[in-house]
């Protein structure tokens, strides 16, 4: 999932470049953000494939992991931001680390 990300994100920044500097189009961040996304989870979907036999396991995991991103953010638990010696309460680092081995499993 992390590579075609990735991949995608280099070329959209490129596609992206070449407008800019070619044809003159003004690039926003919000435009690029959104571009990336849009082209993005449209590569990962078209990834997502299940209907062969030796894809099928994979394409689903990608398919539920692509409906996981899609779900609108929580929000975040409580968490000190510097652990006091005596606190009880689980450092931000230590939640959001959790958070992302979740990810990594589920």
């Amino acid at each position: 999932m992390w590579r075609i990300l990735c991949s995608v994100c280099v070329t959209c920044l490129w596609i992206q470049r070449n407008r800019a500097r070619f044809e003159q189009e003004d690039v926003t961040i919000a435009g690029s953000v959104q571009e990336f996304w849009d082209t993005g989870v449209r590569q990962l979907r078209a990834v997502a494939e299940f209907r062969r036999f030796e894809t099928k396991i994979q394409g689903a995991h990608l398919l539920l992991s692509l409906r996981h991103l899609d779900r609108a953010p929580r929000a975040p638990q409580v968490t000190s931001p510097v652990q006091p010696p005596d606190s009880q309460e689980e450092p931000a680092l230590l939640t959001g680390l959790r958070i992302y081995q979740k990810s990594c499993t589920h």
